[in-house]
């Protein structure tokens, strides 16, 4: 066995030990989103997150302070940056999180593996899974990650304040004709939104409904022949570090110069934010329904 490797195994090991200690003092036994029972210490005061929108929740609950390992897609807010990374959603690097002596992981269900949770789990870290997939998922993911850290009052309050937004923005909409969309989540190939994902709910609170809504995937492909015939009222695009395609860049794509949504510029441009279901979300339901149906928040409308 190499030197390195003996280090990186005593490493894991001080880690393991740690956090034995640390589940012996736990005060709390939470569900997480798998249904597991999880033991975690009374205010965790070292907090590893492997999501974006994990990080954002920490920082907007006061707890940045806390976070000592984020993926590294983490960089809102910008102080998230400054936190030691552990490498991708996918593929973290265990050994530097363990290094971290975390005595909390947050993780996701649906951007993170179930083989990195079962192999942080054998390390005896508490780790806490959080799920999603809908509008309505990530309220609970507010008052759940809120209890888990010793801040459920703050966690209820961002929850109910997204569900009341949302609620409002969705109000302000009804009555209005839903708008037909086509929501690029990456051009080549073309992937759009399905149904049964949080995108899919923005849409439907922002008075749309996407023009996949019927495939049975959450995020189904399409060809440049069902893009033209579908026809879609809009196109909105959902930026991500990477990938923030402009109008000349749909232009060059074949047929796309005949669609109407092209034709009359009904073009909508969403930030990275729109991709990230955390605190920000709300902001982006409202942005994408005042795009869609400006004259609903006209001066003077509720």
């Amino acid at each position: 066995m190499t030197l390195k490797r003996c280090i990186a195994l005593g490493l894991l090991l001080l880690a393991a030990n740690a956090s034995a200690a640390n589940l012996a003092n736990a005060a709390n036994v939470l569900t997480d989103h798998f249904g597991r029972r999880v033991s975690i210490p009374d205010h965790p005061k070292r907090i590893i997150s492997l999501a974006p929108s994990l990080t954002e929740t920490l920082f907007a609950l006061g707890v940045g302070d806390r976070v000592v390992g984020v993926t590294d897609y983490c960089d809102y807010p910008a102080e998230a940056s400054s936190r030691p990374k552990i490498g991708g959603m996918i593929n973290p690097n265990l050994e530097r999180l363990a290094a971290l002596h975390p005595d909390l992981v947050l993780i996701t269900k649906e951007g993170n593996r179930r083989d990195t949770l079962n192999a942080i789990e054998h390390l005896n870290i508490p780790i806490f899974a959080i799920e999603t997939a809908r509008l309505e998922d990530i309220s609970r993911m507010f008052r759940d990650v809120g209890r888990a850290i010793g801040k459920a009052a703050a966690g209820a309050s961002m929850a109910a304040a997204l569900d009341q937004r949302v609620a409002r923005v969705h109000s302000a909409v009804a009555g209005q004709p839903a708008r037909r969309v086509l929501m690029v989540v990456w051009l080549q190939p073309m992937v759009t939104v399905g149904h049964g994902t949080f995108l899919s709910d923005m849409l439907d609170r922002a008075g749309a409904v996407s023009i996949a809504d019927t495939e049975s995937q959450p995020w189904p492909k399409l060809s440049v022949e069902e893009i033209v015939r579908s026809d879609p009222d809009y196109i909105v695009v959902t930026r991500s570090p990477g990938f923030a395609p402009t109008r000349d860049d749909l232009l060059k794509l074949p047929g796309w110069r005949e669609l109407t949504a092209v034709k009359q510029d009904r073009i909508v441009n969403l930030p990275d934010a729109a991709q990230r279901p955390g605190p920000r979300i709300g902001d982006m339901v409202e942005t994408l329904a005042r795009a869609l149906h400006s004259s609903a928040f006209a001066e003077g409308k509720p």
